[in-house]
């Protein structure tokens, strides 16, 4: 060995010889090693040391596949008998022989191995439709009993969606009255003693009962020939009848033009000649009188200057529909705002419209006014929205629906809140 100076002494007798090592494959050597313990340890070295797979075109999913189905063996022939064995146990000990099951989590395919997989499906389902062995139901039933298919909630033929359902009553009638004030689903239920199976409904008849209360709450149809049509038309007891009808129809009022109630004021069936003024034409009018009765079609827009009141600022949100409130009376403009359709003004209004018209309708549903309308603002500007034929716009969250028009008295508004109900 040389010294510091770089000096090597040799007796005259000795004699010296130099050996090179290469180190030009030495991480080669080393990760073969790694490869080794990978091995043993039976997980692919791309997952045990986060290197890239090696090889020409080399992906690793055959490796990662193969240590998939070993883990699956190993929870299935290893480890469930002895979790069997071990909740037999506990459930006999702790939990008075309760059975308890186990399910292990299965690998889920990559988004692109369903596209590839329900692509083959669609293949196969074409033949099958072009030989006459299905038809488009029993496709439709596939897709929809399939949860890769993406069409899980596909409706059949005759089904109706919740959301669908919105707009069959109107706001202004009563049919909301019966329903629970956290929009929970009205108790039917078959009567003690009767067949459940004879008393379920297929979409089709759930459609043709949704027409028939929609008729008696619009004042089409008396709410007596509304239950018996449902007595004759459906398997229901007269129990079950009353309650598919609620509140619908209470104090019928014959329908006028194009189906509109001709007068909404009293439920109780009690007309007052005095409170309904009569039009030029001889007509009824809705009651009420002066500036707050609603102009005829046609005949032009109202001011409303006088109705809409004092303009609140500063406030927006939940803030401005406590100041509405506070004040009651005046509007907020842009009290609301959603990216979707812009900002939603706010206004007390008077009976058929505004907060005070909701908050006397909650009144007399024995609902609390004030706790109804504590979250109106998360209503409008995080719920569901959905565009009616008649150009509103019902706007739902959590069991609640806001209704905003363009349109007052025939004037156009940027958007306004008129109605705030129980789904």
């Amino acid at each position: 060995m040389r010294d510091n100076f770089g000096l090597f002494i040799v007796g005259e007798e000795e004699n010296i010889a130099q050996f090179d090592t290469s180190l030009a494959d030495f991480d080669a050597l080393i990760m073969t090693q790694y490869q080794l313990v990978a091995a043993i340890a039976g997980v692919p070295a791309t997952k045990l040391l986060g290197t890239s797979p090696k090889g020409f075109n080399a992906t690793g999913e055959h490796e990662i596949r193969t240590y998939e189905e070993e883990l699956e063996s190993i929870q299935t022939n290893d480890m469930s008998p002895l979790v069997e064995r071990h909740h037999a146990l506990a459930a006999r000990s702790e939990l008075g022989g309760l059975r308890i099951s186990h399910a292990w989590n299965k690998r889920r395919p990559s988004p692109a191995e369903t596209a590839e997989l329900n692509s083959k499906k669609a293949a196969t389902a074409q033949v099958l439709l072009s030989a006459g062995a299905i038809n488009n139901d029993e496709e439709r039933a596939r897709l929809k009993a399939d949860p890769d298919s993406g069409y899980a909630d596909l409706l059949q033929d005759g089904e109706i969606a919740g959301d669908d359902l919105e707009g069959l009553v109107p706001e202004d009638s009563e049919f909301d009255a019966d329903m629970p004030p956290d929009g929970g689903p009205p108790a039917l239920a078959a009567e003690e003693g009767e067949n459940v199976q004879t008393t379920s409904l297929n979409g089709a008849q759930v459609t043709s009962m949704v027409g028939i209360v929609s008729q008696v709450a619009l004042g089409q149809l008396p709410r007596d020939s509304g239950i018996n049509l449902l007595l004759a038309a459906f398997p229901v007891t007269p129990k079950t009848a009353e309650a598919i009808m609620g509140a619908a129809g209470r104090g019928f009022v014959p329908a006028g033009k194009d189906g509109v109630p001709a007068s909404t004021g009293s439920m109780d069936g009690d007309f007052e000649e005095n409170k309904h003024p009569r039009a030029k034409d001889g007509k009824f009018g809705a009651g009420g009188g002066g500036s707050g009765s609603k102009p005829e079609p046609g005949k032009g827009k109202q001011d409303i200057t006088q109705l809409l009141g004092k303009e609140h600022t500063g406030v927006k949100g939940q803030a401005a529909v406590n100041k509405v409130l506070e004040a009651q009376g005046g509007h907020v403009k842009g009290a609301f705002e959603r990216r979707d359709i812009g900002k939603i003004d706010l206004a007390w209004g008077d009976d058929s419209f505004g907060l005070k018209h909701i908050m006397q309708r909650r009144t007399d549903q024995g609902i609390d006014p004030h706790q109804f309308v504590s979250n109106l603002a998360q209503v409008i500007e995080r719920g569901k929205l959905k565009k009616q034929e008649d150009g509103k716009y019902r706007i739902s969250h959590k069991g609640k629906v806001a209704i905003v028009t363009q349109e007052l008295r025939g004037n156009k508004m940027t958007l306004l809140l008129t109605g705030f109900v129980a789904n």
